[in-house]
């Protein structure tokens, strides 16, 4: 009983204190704060990098209807278009150029199947089709590493 008696003014001090306080509650909600402002830079990061992507299939897409269909150039403009760095010149250190495939598939006109790109299509010639697509690697902080996909498809002249 007699601890009780000289442990309740002690309690009773710390319930009435208030110094401190603000350094507790900070302490609880700064690594939540941190993790999140961290996460929301990863995702912001990894969508910045998926739409840089995207924009340089379409630059390569855009490329292809103007008439070139070289797939080494193609490819070489793709990835210049990613990463802002030719063949020639070095890249950053940790930056990667994505991987980039061109392909060239050719269809009869309302058909979906492919065929030969040199065969014929009764009576007309096949429509030429050139994909495009482009991954790269990203390898975030916080969330789980991904992969970032893009494809086009553009019917060449």
């Amino acid at each position: 009983m007699k601890t009780q008696r000289t442990l309740k003014p002690v309690f009773r001090s710390f319930t009435r204190c208030k110094r401190g306080t603000s350094a507790v509650e900070f302490a609880i909600t700064a690594p939540l704060f941190i993790f999140s402002v961290i996460s929301i830079l990863d995702i912001g990061i990894a969508f910045s990098k998926q739409m840089n992507l995207d924009q340089s299939v379409r630059t390569g897409a855009e490329f292809v209807i103007s008439g070139e269909d070289d797939s080494d150039r193609v490819t070489e403009l793709v990835s210049v278009a990613a990463t802002g760095y030719s063949k020639s010149e070095a890249l950053d250190v940790g930056e990667a150029r994505p991987t980039v495939t061109v392909t060239e598939v050719c269809r009869c006109p309302g058909s979906a199947t492919e065929i030969s790109c040199g065969g014929s299509c009764s009576g007309s010639s096949p429509a030429r089709f050139i994909s495009i697509s482009a991954s790269e690697n990203y390898s975030p902080i916080l969330i789980p590493h991904m992969t970032l996909n893009a494809d086009i498809q553009v019917q060449a002249q």
